[in-house]
């Protein structure tokens, strides 16, 4: 299951590397190393980060944890050198919010045909 998620990802940023100018990614290898270095932030760095952010999440009704999500990736695409972001404040704010989303996206729909192929419905 893991193994499809990242494959879907992989390809979800080529595919935003090809529909976005402000996102450069210069090759399958970058875009494998991007995911691989965001699965792996939030998979052990962020759920700490979200603990002891409770009280914020709380007070702002679940809206500091979208930013902290927006964080991790921006994190990733600073840390790996064939992923950037091109233009500053609001535009490369955007393309994030847009990866976050793609990403969210890709996964309803593989988890949605995953869950079918269990039900068998």
């Amino acid at each position: 299951m893991f193994l499809i998620y990242f494959a879907t990802n992989v390809l979800v940023v080529l595919g935003l590397d090809l529909l976005l100018e402000s996102l450069e990614v210069t090759g399958l290898a970058a875009a494998f190393w991007f995911v691989l270095l965001l699965s792996a932030l939030n998979t052990f760095v962020a759920p700490v980060i979200k603990f002891f952010a409770f009280p914020i999440n709380f007070l702002t009704l679940g809206l500091f944890n979208t930013l902290l999500n927006l964080a991790v990736i921006a994190l990733s695409v600073q840390v790996i050198d064939g992923v950037s972001v091109k233009g500053q404040g609001l535009a490369s704010f955007l393309v994030i919010i847009i990866i976050a989303l793609s990403f969210s996206v890709a996964h309803g729909i593989v988890g949605h045909r995953e869950e079918k192929k269990r039900t068998g419905s």
